[in-house]
């Protein structure tokens, strides 16, 4: 069986378009997962971020509780000492 020449066009063709089509499809999957890859590393500095905003709004909190504490030990000092002092005065 013999092609003629417009047969052998279409079947050129069509087989450049196959190539072409799958050279396409793989360039695009390696473009789109670079592209995943670098959303990753960006997530990932995201997280430590958020991970890092936590630890500190913890140590914080807790900084701001021991001030607390410290601050109530001291009037009830205060409270004490201006007791004792009044005690010593009205003897």
């Amino acid at each position: 069986m013999e092609l003629s020449v417009g047969e052998m066009v279409t079947v050129g063709v069509c087989i450049s378009s196959a190539v072409t089509a799958v050279i396409t499809n793989l360039n695009t999957t390696r473009f789109l997962e670079k592209k995943i890859e670098q959303l990753e590393k960006k997530q990932d500095k995201y997280n430590n971020v958020i991970e890092r905003t936590f630890r500190n709004e913890e140590s914080t909190k807790s900084a701001h509780n021991r001030i607390d504490d410290s601050e109530k030990e001291r009037r009830e000092d205060n409270r004490i000492l201006t007791s004792k002092m009044d005690q010593i005065l009205e003897n």
